[in-house]
């Protein structure tokens, strides 16, 4: 059998929800059957996800940023890298706005199965004239591809429209994880809880990059009216980005430095959930978060922003409030949790069901693959 030779293109180097998709996929895929190289607009080859990918044994190409100022050097190189490198039977596109730079030389140089991949469902959380600059970018994509993915439903119908989505010509790859890895451990949460010094502490976690769409600022609101009615409440926040100093500042005008502990970039977050008593996303917009399938699967309670698609909810672990709500009301809606925080479940079998477990959800891929050359 043929091995397929996948070239996953990216603007620029993955963040969040999409770089854990990606590095789930490449490493629980069957290498024999599917070989993925990675093209991507500037990114620094001492990163960790470089380097993690480049040890299994694919390479990462690089490429200009794409600025106004050098489009034509980008083109230029992606031609002549295209022109060079004629294995790639397919080119899967992981940002729906950079498509259009990828899929347009792809088109050129002959690469028959082109993918766009939904993971967002918005264009921009920067601004209407950043929105408005990316609608348009996104404009000839669904013409220069020849396959649709998306995360999610939702995220299908808001890239596509719902017309794909009912003829089925909208390929769902659910943002899966190692379900086993993540399943609750009475043991582990006490050793973790230990170690981070939160042994009787409430603990109150998020997990994601320091952007705007995560609605930091809101959580520091709503965590400081947890804390008035709980001195033992403890907020861990696991990501970076660049508002993290913004929100450090914020954190420090509000004298909770010694309550709010700022995780950083983790590769152990299967672990910190664990220790989480409650879970909260209020962001204003998601695809589906990958971080919320995950803190379920830990048996996490969730209090999420209901911009985020309902499809998310794959346990009765969800609850869902508008953002428009105060940070008192969400205070309220967490505290429901405290006498409560001891009464985890195993939910591993809940997100098999929902078919969120990687291995089965790679497979599939692979399988979809596959058909492309056949």
């Amino acid at each position: 059998m043929k091995q397929v030779n996948v070239l996953y293109a990216l603007v620029r180097r993955p963040k969040g929800g999409v770089e854990t998709y990606i590095y789930n996929v490449h490493k629980h895929i069957n290498k024999s059957l599917v070989h993925i190289d990675y093209i991507i607009g500037d990114y620094d080859s001492t990163d960790i996800f470089v380097k993690k990918i480049e040890s299994m044994g694919s390479h990462v190409y690089v490429l200009p940023e794409i600025k106004l100022t050098n489009i034509v050097d980008f083109f230029s190189e992606l031609n002549s890298f295209l022109k060079s490198n004629k294995q790639y039977d397919i080119i899967h596109c992981h940002s729906a706005i950079s498509a259009v730079f990828y899929l347009l030389i792809a088109k050129k140089n002959g690469i028959k199965h082109r993918i766009i991949h939904g993971h967002s469902s918005k264009y921009s959380d920067k601004g209407i004239i950043k929105s408005i600059r990316n609608y348009i970018l996104t404009l000839p994509v669904k013409h220069l591809a020849n396959h649709y993915f998306s995360c999610s439903v939702g995220v299908g119908e808001f890239l596509y429209g719902e017309k794909y989505v009912k003829q089925n010509k909208v390929f769902i790859a659910k943002n899966a994880i190692h379900a086993e890895k993540f399943r609750f451990n009475f043991n582990i949460r006490q050793k973790v809880r230990e170690d981070l010094g939160l042994k009787d502490k409430f603990v109150i976690g998020h997990v994601g990059r320091f952007s705007p769409v995560k609605n930091h600022t809101f959580i520091i609101d709503i965590f400081d009216a947890v804390y008035k009615k709980n001195k033992q409440s403890v907020l861990l926040l696991i990501g970076t980005g660049e508002l993290q100093n913004y929100i450090k500042e914020k954190v420090r005008k509000l004298n909770l430095e010694n309550s709010v502990l700022f995780m950083g970039w983790r590769d152990d977050i299967n672990m910190l959930l664990q220790a989480i008593d409650v879970f909260i996303l209020p962001s204003k917009f998601e695809g589906l978060p990958l971080s919320c399938i995950e803190a379920q699967a830990a048996g996490v309670p969730c209090i999420l922003s209901d911009n985020i698609t309902k499809e998310v909810k794959i346990t009765n672990l969800v609850v869902f409030k508008s953002i428009e709500d105060s940070a008192e009301e969400w205070a309220d809606e967490i505290l429901y949790f405290l006498d409560k925080k001891e009464q985890r479940k195993d939910t591993y079998q809940n997100i098999i069901e929902a078919g969120y477990d990687i291995k089965s959800e790679v497979q599939k891929l692979e399988k979809y693959y596959m058909s492309l050359l056949n």
